[in-house]
């Protein structure tokens, strides 16, 4: 049995509109608003109940400036069950420790904690939970 999404935005903006039971409804859905930046994304089609994948992440610091330069970035455990997740900042530069499934993830990650610390004039503060 197949499912039909329907989304809208794209990164930060993305969200999940509505979900179809035939590609029919999702198509007469999107009809009303149409397609594009500012309207509805492809529709996708998914498997209900499929195989159960298990998703495996890993541990990792990375090391970034308040600019975005990246330091650094390295796997602190292959398990993402073991350690808590946060931040210690220290002036200019921030240490991140992410839950992540590979190098690029975890600094994207870091990276948007680092975005939202600066814009919510947070950044100075010492350590704090994510």
């Amino acid at each position: 049995m197949k499912i039909y999404l329907v989304s809208s935005g794209t990164y930060s903006d993305f969200k999940i509109d509505a979900l179809f039971s035939n590609i029919e409804k999702a198509e007469a859905y999107i009809n009303g608003f149409g397609k594009g930046y500012f309207g509805y994304n492809d529709i996708k089609e998914f498997d209900i109940d499929p195989e159960a994948k298990l998703v495996k992440n890993s541990m990792w610091t990375v090391w970034m400036h308040k600019n975005g330069f990246v330091e650094g970035c390295a796997i602190i455990y292959n398990r993402s069950d073991i350690l808590e997740k946060g931040y210690s900042i220290n002036g200019n530069k921030a240490m991140f420790t992410v839950d992540a499934k590979d190098e690029e993830h975890a600094i994207k990650i870091a990276n948007e904690i680092r975005v939202y610390l600066i814009a919510n004039e947070a950044w100075m503060e010492k350590k704090n939970e994510v």
